[in-house]
C-alpha cells in the first residue's frame, strides 16, 4: 500500500491543464464542474489518501513528491494484504482510502476491519463486468456499511460506461472513458475503466475535505445524492455540489 500526501489534487488539475483544448478533456471539465471548485482550492497537504493497490509507479516524476515513503517498511512481511494494509494505513492516520479493485467473494475479515474503522471513508469500485450489483454483488463496494462509497463508471456518451456495474447500490457515477491518465515510465495517454472513476471520486472527496476537513462520510453521501441526474436517472459526479455548499 502506498499513501499520497501534499497536494495530490494538483496532479489531478495538471492533467486537465496539459490537455486543455482537447475535446474529451473539455467535455469532462464541463461535465463535472471542477473549475468552480479550483477557484477555492487545489487541495490541502494535510489530507492523506491511502491507495490500496499494486499499480502505482512510485518512480514517476509527477508522483515522487506526493508519495509517502515508510523508511521502516520491511519487505515481504505480509502487510501488503488488504486487511493489514488498512490497519497499517489507519495507524498512520489515513482516513480516506481508494479501493479501485473489486471481487465477487465475500470476506468477513475485510468487512470487519472496514466496519471497525468507522471514521474512515472507503471509496470502492462498483464492478467492471456490466453487471447489476444489486443482484451480483462485488466487494468491498457492496458492503452494507455507512463508510463505504460505491462508484460506477460514466461513458463519454454521458451514459453508464459499458463495462461498469450498475444498480441501486452505486452511490455515484464518475468519468470512466477517454480520461487522460498518468501511466508508468512518465508517460500519458487516454485510458478507461471503473478504476479511473474510483480515483476521480477519491480525489474529489479529498478536495472537499480540503475545504472542510471535518467532513464525514454521511454528509458526503448526502452531497452525492444531490448529484442525481433526472435525465439519466442516476447520480453523476458534480464537483461543485460535493465541495461547495450554497
Amino acid at each position: 500500500m502506498e499513501h499520497q500526501r501534499k497536494d495530490a489534487n494538483i496532479i489531478f488539475a495538471s492533467l486537465f491543464i496539459q490537455t486543455a483544448g482537447c475535446e474529451q478533456t473539455e467535455y469532462w471539465k464541463n461535465k463535472i464542474h471542477i473549475e468552480d471548485v479550483w477557484k477555492e482550492t487545489y487541495g490541502n497537504e494535510t489530507i492523506i489518501v491511502g491507495i490500496i493497490d499494486s499499480g502505482i509507479d512510485i518512480t514517476s516524476s509527477d508522483l515522487q513528491s506526493v508519495i509517502y515513503h515508510n523508511d521502516q517498511e520491511i519487505s515481504n512481511n505480509q502487510v501488503d494484504d488488504v486487511v493489514n494494509a488498512i490497519k497499517y494505513g489507519y495507524n498512520k492516520g489515513i482516513r480516506l482510502f481508494n479501493c479501485s479493485w473489486d471481487m465477487e467473494v465475500y470476506s468477513e475479515k475485510l468487512y470487519t476491519i472496514m466496519k471497525e474503522c468507522s471514521d474512515v471513508i472507503f471509496v470502492c469500485s462498483g464492478g467492471k463486468n456490466s453487471s447489476n450489483v444489486d443482484v451480483q454483488h462485488v466487494y468491498p463496494g457492496c458492503f452494507e456499511l455507512p463508510n463505504v462509497i460505491c462508484v460506477g463508471g460514466l461513458g463519454i456518451n454521458g451514459k453508464i460506461y459499458e463495462f461498469s456495474g450498475y444498480g441501486e447500490k452505486i452511490d455515484i457515477y464518475a468519468p470512466a472513458e477517454k480520461v487522460y491518465c498518468l501511466m508508468p515510465e512518465d508517460t500519458y495517454t487516454y485510458s478507461e475503466g471503473v478504476s479511473i472513476s474510483v480515483a476521480y471520486v477519491t480525489g474529489i472527496i479529498a478536495l472537499a475535505k480540503s475545504i472542510n476537513p471535518t467532513l464525514k462520510c454521511e454528509e458526503i453521501k448526502n452531497r452525492l445524492h444531490k448529484c442525481y441526474n433526472e435525465e439519466l436517472n442516476i447520480p453523476v459526479l458534480d464537483v461543485k455540489k460535493i465541495c461547495i455548499q450554497e
